[in-house]
């Protein structure tokens, strides 16, 4: 608003000035001999002082508003700027958050090439040693190219060469599903090489996404738990047998104060017909 009001006053004072030396030609009678010379000369001067004027008064506007669009435009770039900040750094924490596990992503928009993000071996290492010994030798003999990472991306959407067979059908269908209705799903899987493999798929933004995560490690460890626990369970058992061969009352109370565990004398004792009943 300032810079618009000093336009038009500029704009103003110049009207002024260039009418100022016309009226005072105006004025001022010259003598009938003199006044075509004179006419001449001040007529000249008024029109090359005008355009003078107009050119400074009309540089003057300009550089207003250019100062004025300029302001505007840092203050667009700076917002320009922190929000490429913000994106920055969320694009780090979500190449930070797929790359703490062993996992790949694939996207299809439409009916085009699907694009994939994360582990690039992450097909080859889950194939039986056979045929990655195969493809090493197939590689050797091609050489090593551009088209590697395409060969892996083609490995990894044939879902029948590292997965089960029966496995690889049901993502196939899964998969197909997806990109044609938008039906999410979530299964596990196992691939040739007899690990763990967790898919999940869903519709977002109008893209088919399917994420692959390696569960091995995790099915491990679930596994060695469940081998703890069936290991405590037996001790208990042979614990409680021992227990019920001794003749004297034995019973176990839980934090509440409730029973938790007697014997079969203690059953006896209390004229339970059976340990679970006394409980």
């Amino acid at each position: 608003m300032g810079l618009e009001r000093a336009a038009r006053a500029l704009s103003r004072v110049g009207v002024l000035v260039v009418a100022a030396p016309v009226a005072a030609l105006a004025e001022g009678a010259p003598s009938i001999e003199a006044r075509p010379m004179l006419g001449a000369m001040q007529t000249h001067n008024v029109a090359g002082l005008a355009v003078v004027l107009g050119l400074i008064l009309f540089a003057t506007i300009l550089s207003l508003v250019y100062l004025r669009e300029r302001v505007g435009w840092t203050r667009k770039e700076r917002a320009l700027q922190d929000e490429l900040a913000h994106l920055r750094g969320a694009h780090d924490r979500a190449e930070m958050l797929l790359h703490s596990e062993r996992q790949v992503l694939v996207a299809w928009a439409g009916r085009g090439e699907p694009s994939i993000v994360g582990d690039a071996g992450f097909a080859q290492d889950l194939r039986n040693q056979d045929l990655r010994n195969q493809d090493l030798r197939n590689q050797d003999l091609r050489g090593q190219d551009s088209r590697g990472l395409q060969g892996g991306s083609r490995h990894l959407l044939a879902f029948g060469t590292w997965l089960a067979p029966q496995d690889a059908q049901l993502l196939d269908s899964a998969v197909a599903t997806l990109r044609e209705r938008g039906t999410g799903f979530r299964m596990n899987l196992r691939s040739l090489a007899g690990r763990y493999i967790e898919a999940q798929g869903q519709a977002v933004g109008g893209r088919a996404l399917l994420r692959l995560r390696e569960t091995t490690d995790e099915r491990r460890e679930l596994i060695e738990l469940r081998h703890t626990l069936e290991e405590a369970k037996r001790g208990l058992s042979a614990l409680a047998g021992l227990l019920d061969a001794l003749p004297q009352p034995i019973w176990h109370r839980s934090p509440d104060g409730a029973l938790a565990f007697v014997n079969a004398a203690y059953a006896a004792a209390v004229e339970a017909p059976s340990r679970e009943a006394a409980l």
